[in-house]
């Protein structure tokens, strides 16, 4: 007759051993998850693609997490098997950009994120054409922005320059939301998953968030 230990029957000692395996187990789950969505489904294809057209890009930081989850999410990164994704790049214990654009442009839409941003144009697939449109308005001159989505987790620093010539590659097809802004955040364009352009200047321009 076979006999299973119940939880009512281990000691202190036991117990509190089983329910530090099960956090351990759930965090590695949670962290492996959100590293497959955010980076290896939705974001990789964009890195692998800039690379292969030579571009500079640099990689900011991959993902955000606490203190607690940090070697859970470094080990998701290590386990992707990729030259340059590296377990460091997970920032630790900072508002990320993505938190701070999210407080900032709250969505207007109550099924889909919109952000409170000025309309630039609706529908539009022509990604080179809209980042155009938007340079005219914005005044942008060429200089470094970054890239991010509230589809993806990493924050990628481009050339505005490399990026209004091969965005209609990387992008026209692309089925995340896209976010660019400049490293001071005084500007940001945004194009919804239904292609819809938005565009305008922040609130808190005269802040620089170049820490980020």
């Amino acid at each position: 007759m076979s006999y299973r230990l119940k939880k009512q029957d281990l000691n202190p000692e036991q117990k509190s051993a089983l329910e530090q395996k099960r956090k351990h187990l759930q965090m590695q789950l949670q962290a492996k998850g959100y590293i497959k969505s955010g980076i290896q489904f939705h974001w990789l294809d964009y890195y692998n693609n800039m690379k292969a057209l030579h571009m500079q890009c640099n990689i900011e930081w991959l993902c955000a997490a606490t203190p607690e989850e940090q070697p859970y999410f470094a080990a998701a990164i290590t386990a992707l098997h990729h030259p340059d994704l590296k377990p460091e790049m997970v920032m630790v214990n900072k508002e990320s950009l993505l938190d701070k654009i999210c407080k900032d442009f709250p969505s207007i839409s109550q099924f889909k994120y919109v952000m409170d941003l000025p309309l630039l144009m609706q529908y539009e697939r022509n990604t080179k054409e809209a980042l155009l449109l938007a340079q005219e308005q914005l005044t942008i001159e060429d200089s470094l922005v970054y890239f991010l989505s509230t589809d993806c987790c990493p924050l990628l620093q481009l050339h505005w320059a490399e990026l209004l010539e091969h965005s209609n590659e990387i992008f026209d097809n692309s089925p995340t939301s896209l976010i660019f802004t400049d490293l001071n955040y005084t500007w940001i364009i945004f194009r919804s998953i239904e292609n819809e352009w938005r565009c305008g200047h922040t609130r808190l321009a005269e802040h620089s968030i170049a820490a980020f």
